[in-house]
């Protein structure tokens, strides 16, 4: 490459006309807001599908220990249905690994959703700002040794400064901004429902499925439980009241709300679409069985609804 570079300006010597200019595109990549935003977003999908590993292997050891504890007293067919159970979890641990994990897992999908756009889009710009100031080259200033470069050739600024420009939504016609969103934690109506953790499992396929949209900014559910706790709230105390006093807290556009409760071995989800003064806008009803995997289907589902609704 540097012979390449080396090439390219004794060309320039008995070529006047050629015009180089330089960009440091390790500094585009760290301080453009719409990468560091999407990386953010990844990291927390990854702490999510870790922590969700985590708990599958920690649920496995206690079916395993458990076992150990009642094998003797267990009769040879409760054994059998023991033993079917752990390896049907191990077999689900295993699919789950790949399922994120894998070559064209879900972090490689999600990679490619929130990352790959932003680094086209920074391509693009470089290639409209060069040709804009009328240069014939552009150099990658942080992979090559140059010794010196004057600034009156680096466009690294006003590649920045254009990028997150319109990644904010300023334009010449006024102020364009994303929706920002929050998915409140659903009232879980009885011990059942409460004990299952299938309500932070909807939560999580609510924002996932939302942040599909890249019209809606999703509110970060650690600020949510911040103003939960100030008023002393939790799944088991939180009310539609409540919520309209936090959207206001937390100037939302949206908030997503609503109920989870079990029927038998069936998750009823009853999901409202809340506007920013506090009216609801649709409401939304779904079930799934008592799976996980069924239940992320729900959220899906809802969160593609409510997706349809905002774009009208």
């Amino acid at each position: 490459m540097k012979k390449f570079i080396f090439l390219i300006l004794i060309s320039f010597l008995y070529s006047q006309e050629l015009k180089i200019s330089f960009v440091d595109m390790e500094r585009i990549l760290k301080e453009y807001e719409g990468i560091k935003e999407s990386k953010e977003e990844l990291n927390r999908l990854v702490k999510e599908w870790e922590e969700e590993l985590l708990n599958k292997k920690k649920f496995i050891d206690s079916l395993k220990n458990l076992y150990e504890k009642e094998r003797p007293s267990l009769s040879d067919e409760a054994k059998i249905k023991r033993e079917r159970e752990i390896k049907m979890k191990e077999e689900e641990y295993k699919r789950f690994l790949e399922e994120i994990w894998g070559k064209d897992g879900k972090l490689k999908e999600a990679t490619k959703r929130l990352v790959e756009p932003h680094v086209a889009k920074v391509q693009k710009t470089i290639e409209k700002i060069a040709k804009d100031m009328g240069y014939d080259l552009v150099i990658d200033i942080s992979k090559d040794v140059i010794l010196y470069s004057s600034q009156k050739v680096d466009i690294t600024d006003l590649v920045l400064e254009e990028l997150n420009r319109e990644y904010k939504g300023i334009s010449g016609t006024g102020v364009l901004r994303k929706l920002k969103v929050g998915v409140f934690p659903f009232y879980e109506k009885g011990e059942a429902i409460r004990a299952s953790g299938f309500g932070k499992i909807l939560r999580n396929a609510l924002r996932n499925g939302l942040s599909k949209y890249a019209a809606l900014e999703i509110k970060g559910e650690g600020e949510i439980i911040s103003a939960m706790q100030r008023r002393g709230l939790d799944e088991t105390k939180i009310e539609i009241s409540h919520v309209k006093q936090m959207i206001l807290e937390l100037v939302l556009d949206y908030a997503v709300f609503g109920k989870i409760e079990m029927e038998g071995r069936e998750i009823k989800i009853y999901a409202d679409l809340i506007d920013s003064q506090g009216n609801i806008i649709e409401s939304y009803v779904d079930s799934s069985p008592d799976e996980q995997n069924p239940l992320i289907e729900a959220g899906n589902r809802i969160a593609q609804k409510i997706i349809e609704r905002l774009k009208k």
